[in-house]
């Protein structure tokens, strides 16, 4: 059988790989996919979104923002959260 090397990417190449509906991660400048969300982590994040939305916004600490949102943690890793 024969692999194919995927070369490692930067987050800047992996920004431009074409949105396919697949959750790509960029860990050390290799490129996972990750399985969708279970319907018990959307409810969560649904309640949390809820919950700290209007506190956020009434106290002016910042934004709550849900999925997809790339995380960029270094030139080689990214997560999408």
């Amino acid at each position: 059988m024969r692999t194919e090397a995927i070369p490692k990417l930067t987050y800047e190449q992996f920004r431009q790989l074409p949105e396919d509906g697949k959750g790509y991660e960029l860990i050390r400048g290799e490129v996972h996919v990750t399985p969708a969300p279970t319907t018990t982590h959307q409810w969560v994040v649904h309640n949390l979104d809820l919950s700290l939305g209007p506190h956020v916004e009434r106290t002016r600490l910042g934004q709550v923002l849900t999925a997809p949102l790339d995380v960029r943690l270094s030139e080689e890793t990214a997560l999408r959260i």
